[in-house]
């Protein structure tokens, strides 16, 4: 049963600065147990500091609190947000930001930082009332977005509010090299559309013309033989 002796202010004082954080849950019932046992000259006023989390025992636990003495409750209304692993999109990426409740709106801001902590972009989202998630999506250059070493919730203190880039996150850029007429194909006729769909979870690829892709920095060039000359696919054939 936990200690109920009554202190005087100055020994409480001395000991809620000695209070260090540790990691496992409160048990709710064994302290209100402990309160409900404690001799006060007058009806105490109780300070309940919440972390948002529901036990199953909250409803319970502020019902006995209140027969023991006047309540006020203090929490963070919003609770804790969470970022999931980020998803490579063709500009950029996307994260889907969580948290565990689903009461209320909630707005905040995804911020890509460097390996200095500087700001690379930022991107906006909204929780809306009765869900738990939302997408946050960046946009940004290839070069810029290789240069990201976190993605962080701003103004969040929670370990979960971060993810951490290793190096395998730089992506490639490769270009693709079509002999048809990029603006009027379909898709699906493309010469270089499975080479799209490969390329994609892993690289970020550039559809141009063989001239433009020799004058543009990259890591690899696939070219499908349609889009090769007579010369070149003859020399390749010997």
């Amino acid at each position: 049963m936990p200690n109920t002796d009554l202190l005087d202010a100055g020994e409480a004082a001395r000991r809620a600065t000695a209070l260090a954080p540790e990691p496992w849950a409160g048990d709710r019932v064994r302290a209100v147990t402990a309160l409900a046992k404690a001799k006060f000259a007058s009806k105490p006023q109780i300070l309940w500091l919440g972390d948002g989390v529901e036990d199953s025992h909250a409803h319970d636990t502020a019902a006995a609190l209140a027969r023991v003495g006047d309540v006020r409750l203090f929490s963070d209304v919003g609770g804790p947000l969470a970022t999931l692993p980020p998803a490579n999109i063709a500009n950029g990426f996307s994260a889907n930001v969580i948290r565990a409740g689903t009461s209320g709106v909630r707005n905040g801001t995804l911020e890509a930082e460097g390996n200095h902590g500087e700001i690379l972009a930022t991107a906006p989202f909204h929780i809306e009332d009765g869900k738990n998630s939302a997408a946050a999506k960046i946009t940004l250059p290839l070069q810029v977005r290789n240069e990201i070493a976190r993605l962080a919730i701003a103004n969040e203190d929670s370990a979960g509010a971060v993810q951490l880039f290793d190096s395998g996150a730089p992506r490639r850029a490769i270009g693709l090299v079509s002999a048809s007429n990029i603006e009027s194909e379909q898709p699906l006729l493309s010469d270089t559309y499975y080479l799209e769909k490969r390329s994609h979870p892993m690289a970020t690829y550039a559809r141009e013309t063989s001239r433009a892709c020799w004058t543009t920095k990259l890591a690899c060039l696939c070219s499908p033989i349609s889009a090769r000359s007579p010369k070149q696919t003859v020399s390749q054939n010997l």
